[in-house]
């Protein structure tokens, strides 16, 4: 009974320490779980959990205030300080929820999460580096944030530098020293966004790897486009950047001590930028260009060549000075300097991006216009200016320039610039030793255009042209498209009054060009007796009216003597004009040339094939150079296929009259030399012996061999022209020397005969090449003195040969039996080429005697056969 009980106690026993074990082990493995569950699912547990993290790790403090809610269902925090000895980080309003399975591997999974506002506050350094170096979590945690949202960022630095960000959307990592961020996006300053990949590392300083975009549209102005990478750290950041949009230019360069006094320095090449995408004029075009640059927290400055293409004038040097603040780019010293012209334009201002407000003034020196080429309008051009307010700026000039080699013209414009264009309602200049009051406008877009308007008074064109004196008014308007020489024009002036010369000035009207075609409306100009009008056009085809009637040709140009009164019209074509014009008048007196009368009628047009032609053309004592025509008529009647035309001229001693027919088509005449007779005023008779070919047209002439024989001689000769190349052969047989001298000096006649024979070409690129030999037989000068005796000085007969090639050109002549002696010499000159002298050979000699008596020596007299040009390589057949 007893072993029963004892048995009995034992096992009560047993069954109460295996329970009790029960209960232990129930409770050590349910006291963690309940532990977790209450860190994860309570408050209460969330709050010992945050107890117990530990304050201070490898040199960093971290401090989480007001913490509520639970890890599993979402958490909110007040407040979390970080502070390390480089940096003090406080995150505010921190919200999120994170996974609950990553955190058994030591692992923070937010699956979204946003903080309030952050503030990262960079510290100067108080003590050597530790050397652990900086971390941004302890080496067991990590922390994936895959939705995060931080509503704003500050970010301070101790040299004073304030960045703020907002709206920052992102995905990243966050480990023991690296933060990997992905699809990162926020905004910068409220007006940047910027998005981009990357990762910040642990390190002192900081440092970074960062691909971007940023995008910026400020109020008003064309939106901004920048893709670019960082990398280094805050000591020494290189930047590479491609801007996209409103220009394009690719910039780099580094950012340098960051956390203290910050610079940077870059390099810039600018491959498009064009102000019109700001606002601002357009005149400059697409620049393009090389700038160099640094700048640091006090401003920046910037130098290089640029090239506006929209001015055609090649490279500016360019540099700059200023700094960019509160949204406005201050200028402290801007200088444009043109490579090529030395124009100088020095200026200072500011540029609010708001508006954009504008205020500049500077000053130009040594401008000129066009900037490029040999002739400049505009030189000279030196003055102040000054721009003012928001568009259109308000614009103030006051300088002088010097225009087509006047004397130096001040002026004074006032104006507004705008997008497109500059109106000015007031330009004032001293102008010849007159005065113009001007308005206008010159636009360049959305076409080049410019207009003028105005009147000018005092003007003395004397200033321009010395034989111009005087002093004249007018009102003028001019307008054109096109800033070149090439461009549209259309001037027009009324009220043209005053003095030229001493004599009533007046005149009116408007002249236009539209590509080639030049315009005259209306155009009336007098000067004393003289009148000019003119209405039509000019270019490849005509049709203009004029009339002109001058009593005193003196008064048009100085130095001239005569009268004429013209008018008619002009039609057709440049290459074949209709003509119907009268024009008669007489006194000539220009240059050297006299005319004592003029008389014509035409009536001509060579593409009415079934009408009549007419000119009738005079002309009396008209002498050039030494030589005199007594009289010089033409006429021409028929249709185009069937013109005749004759031709008469007289001088001293000796005529000639062509009578000619053929048919006009295509610019060419294609007809026959029906006549043409040469008298002295000796025994010399010479006629046409039969009909010949002719052609002519502007581009070519062809004359086929005719001979003109008779008493006491005769010639021949044919001829070929054209652009490129021309020859003739001309033969002469006893050909008296006055048929070829007559009319060429006053009072004096040339007597005897010449044998000759000549074969000559050249062309517009070659020089004269071919032979000459000449015969003379008693060779005579008869000079009529003013006493009406005759005085005789003889020559003699004999030789003169003159041989030309491309390279020597020689000269021989045997001259003798004359009252002046004998001439035996010869004369070889070297021509020159490719630009240079070579010394003529010195086998050239001359020898010259007086002889005290003279007797006729017999020579050989060629004759000619007139039925057969002679051959090319031979010589004139010879009789005795």
């Amino acid at each position: 009974m007893r072993r029963l009980s004892l048995l009995l106690a034992f096992l009560n026993m047993r069954r109460t320490l295996l329970i009790g074990a029960s209960l232990v082990v129930t409770l050590a493995i349910a006291a963690p779980l309940v532990l977790i569950w209450s860190v994860l699912y309570t408050n209460a547990g969330l709050q010992f959990a945050i107890r117990h993290i530990p304050h201070r790790f490898s040199g960093v403090q971290l401090d989480i205030i007001g913490a509520r809610g639970t890890v599993a269902e979402g958490l909110s925090v007040e407040r979390v300080e970080i502070d390390h000895d480089l940096v003090h980080l406080t995150f505010q309003r921190i919200e999120g929820r994170v996974a609950l399975m990553p955190l058994m591997l030591q692992t923070i999974r937010v699956l979204h999460g946003s903080v309030g506002s952050a503030l990262i506050a960079v510290k100067p350094r108080s003590r050597p580096p530790g050397p652990g170096g900086p971390v941004f979590l302890p080496a067991w945690m990590i922390i994936s944030a895959e939705q995060g949202h931080v509503g704003s960022v500050t970010i301070t630095v101790p040299n004073g530098f304030r960045l703020e960000a907002s709206d920052i959307e992102g995905v990243a990592v966050i480990r023991h020293r690296v933060i990997r961020f992905f699809q990162a996006e926020g905004v910068l300053e409220g007006q940047v966004r910027v998005s981009g990949i990357g990762e910040l590392r642990a390190a002192d300083p900081i440092g970074m790897e960062v691909k971007g975009r940023v995008d910026w549209t400020p109020p008003g102005q064309p939106a901004w486009t920048v893709h670019g990478s960082v990398r280094g750290d805050l000591n020494a950041l290189n930047v590479v950047a491609h801007v996209v949009s409103p220009c394009r230019a690719d910039v780099s360069g580094q950012a340098l001590a960051l956390t203290d006094r910050w610079h940077w320095v870059a390099d810039a090449v600018v491959q498009d930028f064009d102000l019109r995408a700001f606002g601002l004029p357009g005149v400059l075009g697409h620049i393009t260009g090389h700038l160099a640059g640094s700048g640091d927290g006090t401003g920046f400055s910037a130098h290089g060549p640029l090239n506006p293409g929209g001015l055609r004038a090649g490279e500016f040097d360019v540099q700059f000075s200023g700094a960019y603040a509160h949204r406005v780019l201050s200028a402290r010293r801007l200088e444009v300097r043109h490579a090529g012209s030395g124009a100088l334009l020095r200026s200072a201002g500011s540029l609010a991006i708001d508006g954009p407000r504008l205020e500049a003034s500077g000053e130009v020196s040594d401008f000129r216009w066009p900037l490029t080429g040999a002739r400049p309008a505009v030189t000279e051009g030196s003055g102040s200016f000054t721009l003012a307010g928001v568009l259109p700026y308000e614009v103030h000039v006051n300088g002088s320039v010097r225009a087509a080699g006047l004397p130096q013209t001040p002026l004074a414009v006032s104006g507004a610039l705008g997008k497109d264009g500059f109106v000015f309602d007031s330009a004032e200049l001293e102008l010849f030793g007159g005065h113009a009051s001007l308005r206008g406008q010159v636009a360049w877009s959305p076409a080049e255009t410019w207009s003028v308007s105005g009147r000018a008074s005092g003007i003395n064109p004397g200033a321009l042209r010395a034989d111009l004196p005087g002093s004249i008014g007018f009102a003028l308007g001019i307008s054109g498209r096109g800033f070149d020489a090439r461009g549209d024009l259309t001037a027009s002036f009324s009220g043209l009054a005053g003095k030229l010369r001493g004599v009533a000035a007046s005149g009116s009207g408007t002249l236009t060009r539209l590509r080639d075609i030049w315009g005259f409306k209306e155009v009336r100009l007098g000067l004393g007796s003289a009148r000019l009008a003119l209405d039509g056009h000019l270019s490849e085809r005509l049709d203009l009216r004029f009339a002109l009637s001058a009593d005193d040709l003196s008064l048009l140009a100085p130095g001239t003597r005569g009268e004429i009164k013209a008018s008619g019209t002009l039609g057709g074509t440049l290459a074949e004009p209709v003509i119907v014009a009268s024009a008669h008048g007489g006194d000539f007196d220009y240059d050297g040339i006299t005319l004592e009368s003029l008389d014509a009628d035409l009536d001509v047009d060579p593409t009415a094939l079934k009408r009549d032609s007419k000119i009738d053309a005079r002309l009396r004592r008209l002498s050039f150079r030494g030589r005199t025509l007594e009289s010089l008529a033409f006429s021409l009647s028929g249709p185009p296929g069937a013109y005749r035309a004759h031709l008469t001229v007289a001088a001293t001693g000796l005529s000639a009259r062509l009578d000619t027919h053929g048919a006009y088509a295509h610019r060419v005449f294609n007809g026959e030399l029906d006549a043409l007779a040469v008298n002295g005023s000796g025994s010399l008779h010479l006629a046409l012996e039969r009909p010949v070919g002719l052609v002519v047209a502007t581009d070519q002439m062809r004359i086929e061999w005719l001979c003109l024989t008779g008493t006491p001689g005769s010639m021949c000769a044919d001829a070929e022209w054209s652009p490129v190349a021309w020859s003739t052969t001309v033969m002469s047989n006893q050909l008296p020397l006055n048929a070829l001298t007559a009319g060429m000096t006053p009072g004096v006649e040339y007597l005897g005969t010449v044998n000759a024979l000549a074969r000559l070409s050249g062309g517009a690129t070659t020089p004269l090449a071919g032979t000459l030999r000449a015969e003379l037989t008693d060779a005579e000068i008869a000079h009529r003195l003013a006493s009406r005796k005759v005085e005789r000085t003889r020559i003699g007969s004999g030789t003169v040969t003159l041989s030309a090639t491309p390279a020597v050109v020689s000269l021989q002549a045997e001259l003798g039996d004359g009252e002046v002696g004998t001439i035996h010499g010869r004369i070889d000159a070297q021509r020159i080429t490719a630009g240079c002298m070579r010394k003529p050979p010195s086998s050239a000699s001359s020898r010259s005697t007086r002889r005290t008596s003279t007797g006729p020596r017999a020579i050989s007299t060629p004759t000619s056969s007139s039925r057969a040009p002679p051959d090319r390589h031979g010589s004139p057949a010879r009789s005795g």
